[in-house]
């Protein structure tokens, strides 16, 4: 499938534009922009990721914020989960006593960013058992702790329940790989590009004369 090499900061801002056209306001398409650029830093396909994403009915319900499903059938949204936890979990040291079961999160790779920044800003380390696969935090990178340990494979289908837990000890070696640019179908490209041009509005008569020097006083 033909694919196109984006810098980390298209990806950036072809996520987060996207999700602003899809239907999310500017905070948290930034978010949703954040979380994409910080998972393609590391080697997951965030651009595709986000795409599955956008045509699943979790986005739809999270847009119309009502569902008819239980949540347990339906899956929490990542980036409300994501910035829920930013708001509120560290904040309050709820991972200081004891640990933090997140219930239900479909795109559940899409929480790995939060988590990351959160290590980072209050120096801390996070464990975060996703089903079968463990993850860690620690200072900003998003990692496992041998390199033999298989690639997370998030499959958008399942809901698992993800279980936080500040270390005490710090992780002495995270295996994380760090990438400066992502390899994107371009059929990803296209379909983000979609959603991203519901947020331009074509030029109105009374615009192009107002932008040209017909509008101008600068003779």
């Amino acid at each position: 499938m033909p694919s196109k090499r984006l810098s980390l900061g298209e990806v950036e801002s072809l996520s987060s534009r996207a999700a602003r056209g899809f239907g999310f306001d500017w905070g948290t398409a930034e978010e949703v922009g954040y979380s994409a650029r910080i998972l393609a830093q590391h080697g997951f396909d965030s651009a595709g990721l986000l795409t599955k994403y956008l045509m699943s009915d979790v986005a739809m319900q999270t847009i119309l914020n009502r569902t008819s499903q239980p949540a347990a059938q339906l899956g929490q949204c990542p980036f409300i989960c994501g910035i829920g936890i930013s708001d509120f979990y560290l904040t309050q040291s709820g991972l200081a006593n004891q640990p933090v079961c997140v219930n239900s999160v479909r795109f559940s790779a899409f929480l790995l960013p939060f988590l990351s920044r959160l290590s980072t800003k209050y120096d801390v380390c996070i464990k975060i058992d996703i089903g079968t696969h463990l993850f860690y935090c620690d200072q900003g990178l998003i990692g496992t702790l041998s390199e033999t340990e298989a690639r997370f494979s998030n499959d958008p289908n399942l809901a698992p329940n993800i279980v936080l837990t500040k270390e005490n000890a710090r992780v002495a070696r995270i295996t994380a790989r760090k990438i400066a640019s992502l390899n994107v179908s371009e059929k990803t490209i296209t379909m983000l590009e979609g959603w991203m041009h519901r947020t331009l509005v074509p030029a109105s008569d009374a615009s192009r004369q107002g932008a040209g020097a017909a509008g101008s006083d600068n003779l």
